[in-house]
């Protein structure tokens, strides 16, 4: 498959919208580009590049893709860390990550201020979206870089934490040697079920971008040509008007979204026009209830996908038709995965040695969870170029 990247459909046309905010902003293809071109210049202007690592706490603005973007065409490793956890919770991640370059927003301040106070080790450089003392502005930090496209570019990955229900917060470090070819096994898996480069297609984050699943929806989105919508805070009657004023066709969403919208009252739900325009929506990250799957796919049609088991390597994956067939599945291994069903010392279990057939195996993708020194971030698959959730 020939490379689809965002630097592609920017060359294709500049002034076609890429990112549109909660409030209203609006942010051009040429726009965003030659912002993610300047950060790029700037971030190796101070000696950062491949295997360096940047976080960013931010709420949802064009900033953040920006700086996302500008990373990861130079090969670093981004950790988006979540701005409701408690400041020793942020340290512990920035320290665990080895994060010496952070990104924030100025409406965090108090959150930044006490997380870095408890570090072990302060990141090297603060940039702030907007004004905060000890913090160079975004806006200052890229002043006079270049804004014409890199030649010497490398893909890098999202290092994504988990969510701590046992002990603290562990990191996911994805190799980068087949970063790229994640990137493109992601759109070849979009294109794949009927979701192709532009098409006017719109592409809605539904949540927050700490999150990896609705981050890594938006970047691929980039990438493959899509405008993307962002969401200030969830609503569910917000997110149908966003729905129907964007024409959105695509998003990611999470069972409790799908709870949500069906607790509106009928008469809310019938004002707004959401079917004619939706085309893909992915779930994931909790299980579905039987009942409420069945009755999204009634008001929204049989649109919805459902993927399992991404955090760490590419899953399971099935559509509408098929889960009507068979409601409760989460369907069957992606396509050059292997799903193994394991018991409490690590072995396979009987459910496995039971269910072969269901359970093909092509290409192993979870491997080492060998740590860094002092640091208990996990490699995965050193080799694998699988797309996972926090894939690019």
């Amino acid at each position: 498959m020939e490379e689809i990247n965002f630097a592609h459909f920017t060359g294709r046309d500049p002034n076609a919208t890429a990112v549109i905010e909660a409030g209203g902003r609006r942010c051009t293809r040429g726009e965003l580009r030659a912002q993610v071109n300047r950060l790029s210049r700037a971030l190796r202007a101070r000696g950062l590049g491949r295997d360096s690592v940047l976080a960013i706490i931010s709420p949802n603005v064009v900033e953040y893709l920006t700086a996302y973007l500008a990373a990861t065409q130079i090969g670093m490793h981004v950790v988006p860390i979540n701005w409701h956890l408690a400041p020793a919770e942020v340290a512990h991640i920035l320290d665990d990550s080895g994060s010496r370059t952070l990104i924030v927003h100025e409406r965090l301040a108090p959150l930044v201020k006490a997380a870095v106070a408890g570090m072990a080790q302060p990141p090297e450089l603060l940039i702030c979206i907007g004004k905060l003392e000890g913090c160079i502005s975004l806006a200052d930090f890229i002043a006079g870089s270049d804004a014409s496209a890199l030649e010497d570019t490398c893909v890098g990955r999202m290092l994504t934490y988990t969510s701590a229900t046992t002990g603290t917060s562990k990191g996911i470090r994805l190799p980068l040697e087949n970063a790229a070819a994640a990137l493109q096994r992601s759109i070849g898996f979009r294109i794949a079920v009927g979701v192709h480069p532009e098409e006017g297609h719109v592409h809605l984050c539904a949540s927050m971008l700490y999150h990896a699943a609705p981050l890594e929806g938006a970047i691929v989105s980039l990438h493959m040509g899509h405008a993307v919508v962002l969401v200030g805070k969830w609503d569910a009657e917000i997110l149908l008007q966003l729905i129907q004023e964007h024409r959105v066709t695509t998003s990611f969403m999470v069972p409790t979204m799908f709870v949500r919208l069906l607790k509106l009252p009928p008469r809310v739900r019938e004002r707004y026009d959401v079917r004619s325009s939706l085309r893909f929506v992915l779930h994931s990250a909790a299980p579905c209830p039987v009942e409420t799957k069945r009755q999204m796919i009634e008001w929204w049609g049989p649109i919805l996908w459902e993927g399992y088991g991404a955090a760490e390597g590419a899953g399971t994956v099935v559509d509408s038709h098929e889960w009507l067939k068979y409601p409760g599945t989460v369907g069957k291994p992606i396509p050059g995965s292997r799903v193994r069903i394991l018991d409490d010392e690590a072995k396979s279990s009987a459910a496995e040695r039971a269910a072969p057939s269901i359970l093909p195996a092509t290409r192993e993708t979870a491997s080492s969870t060998a740590a860094r020194p002092r640091r208990p971030v996990r490699r995965i698959g050193e080799n694998s170029s699988q797309p996972v959730t926090s894939d690019i």
